[in-house]
Formats: structure tokens, sequence, C-alpha cells
């Protein structure tokens, strides 16, 4: 595997064209070996080749092969057990490089697979009735931050990090409205407020000018009102809501946090223009 990833790092562009025969010889394997082996260096070469694969656009051209990949990461970023890094005082996770390839690939699968309606939420081999089939991806996706952000805020906030350009409008305005009433004092440690910051962060950054400037509409079928004023209503509450429990609620680096990376949260309640705002530095990496 390691000579294979040198192999698609020297000459990928080159075999481009045959990166969808590559990903069809390599997926049964892989889906064989990662879930049984415990050979972390084996599962570091599978992420690598699996991110070239996403440039190449190998994995996109196998059938299936995308969905099956996301329910290998899944089962593996859901465990309770599972952490992305360990934060310092002042706020920022450290991350191994091994942490952040995993990271990125995990939300350019996530991408690929909520673009093409697919949830990926389950392991190759189960039943039919266990696949979901009724939750849009981009709605279980911020359901899956809220509800374990320690393991999944971190992936939904590098998706919106790095594809914010093609994801839709309506995951935007869904996502502002789920999260205007999230009560973010009732996370269980403040590592896990941490990183549902960093999503909103990530998503006020990301906000499309198109919305901010957006005439009143109401989409009878989902029932999702995105009219700029309301909008802009969401959005002061969740400022708000975010103030006020890092005040009372989480230790000063949440509180610091908050404040250092407030100008993304009020150039939204202000409406101002997102030109020259930067998402900045939420974590780092560090060699093991």
């Amino acid at each position: 595997m390691i000579a294979l990833d040198i192999f698609l790092l020297k000459n990928g562009l080159d075999v481009s064209s045959r990166s969808g025969e590559l990903q069809q010889a390599l997926q049964p394997f892989l889906l064989r070996a990662w879930r049984s082996s415990r050979d972390q260096k084996l599962k570091d070469a599978f992420i690598m080749c699996l991110s070239i694969q996403v440039r190449l656009g190998g994995l996109q051209e196998v059938k299936g092969a995308a969905a099956e990949t996301q329910g290998l990461l899944n089962k593996e970023i859901g465990a309770s057990s599972f952490r992305w890094g360990s934060e310092d005082r002042h706020g920022i996770i450290k991350m191994s490089r091994q942490a952040d390839s995993f990271l990125q690939l995990a939300a350019a699968v996530q991408h690929l697979n909520a673009m093409s309606g697919s949830t990926g939420a389950t392991e190759p081999g189960d039943p039919p009735q266990k696949k979901l089939k009724v939750t849009p991806p981009f709605v279980r996706l911020h359901e899956q931050a809220t509800e374990a952000p320690l393991q999944w805020a971190p992936v939904l906030a590098m998706l919106i990090h790095n594809h914010c350009h093609h994801i839709p409008h309506s995951a935007y305005t869904h996502w502002l409205q789920a999260l205007h009433s999230h009560r973010f004092e009732d996370a269980p440690e403040p590592a896990a407020t941490l990183w549902l910051l960093r999503y909103v962060h990530e998503l006020a950054v990301a906000w499309p000018a198109a919305l901010t400037a957006a005439e009143d509409s109401f989409d009878a079928a989902s029932g999702d009102d995105t009219s700029t004023r309301l909008l802009e209503s969401h959005w002061k509450v969740l400022a708000f809501r975010i103030l006020d429990s890092a005040r009372h609620d989480h230790p000063c680096c949440v509180y610091s946090y908050t404040l250092t990376k407030g100008e993304a949260l009020a150039a939204r309640v202000c409406t101002l223009p997102k030109f020259g705002l930067c998402s900045g530095a939420w974590y780092s990496t560090v060699n093991n």
C-alpha cells in the first residue's frame, strides 16, 4: 500500500484515466483489511490512497464505493472513545498528521455522499431495512454533530471549511435554523462545546453572500423560511446564546475562543460583507 501511495503521488495525474479501475480492484481488499486489521500503519496507507483517489475521481467512478468507504469511516469515528486530538490551554486541538489526514478524508467522503444523496451510514452487507432513507444527508450530518460533537462536529466543520462553495444553500439555512435553538450549555464537557463553536464559526465564515441578500421566500415542501430578516434574527439569537453560555457555564478557554473568533459571527449579525474574513486555525498538526 505504501508503494502504491508513492506511485500515485508521483504519477497520479498521468494515470488518472484509470483511477476507477484501480479503485475497483482495491475496494474489496480495503473493505476486508480495514475491518480485520489492527495495523494503524496499514490504515494510514489506506487513508492516503483514498485521499488521492478522491482527488483523481477514482472513488466516485466505482458505484457504491464512496458509500461503502463512508460506512467504514463512520464506524471508526462513531466509537465513543474516539477523539481527534487533545486540547491545549488556548483551545487549539493538537492533532497528529495522521488524524488530520483522516479528518480531511472523512469530510471529503461525507461531502461526496451528501451531494449524491447517499447517507453511507451503514456497513457493507447490512440489511436493507437498516439503511437510512428518510433523513437528508446534510441534515443527518448536523444531527450527528450535535448528538456527538467530540466525534462529528470536527467532520462537519472541516466539510464546510473545504467544500463551502459546493454546499447547497438549503443546507446552510437548515444548519442555522437548527443551531439557533441549540442549548450549548448542555454539552457533556467543555471540549464538546469547543467543537460546536468551531462548527458555528466555519458556518459563519462560509455563509453565502447570496443568502445575506436573499429575497424573502418560503419553501412549502420543507417548511424552510429563508427570508433575510429571519436569518438575521437567527444569527443574533445564536450569537447571544453562545456568548451567554460561555460566560456562565464553561471555562475561560471557551469564552476566550468565542471572543477571538467572534468576528465571523459579528459579520453575520451586522450583515456585513464576508470579504476579508479568515476562518483562522482551530487546530494544528504535530508530528508523532
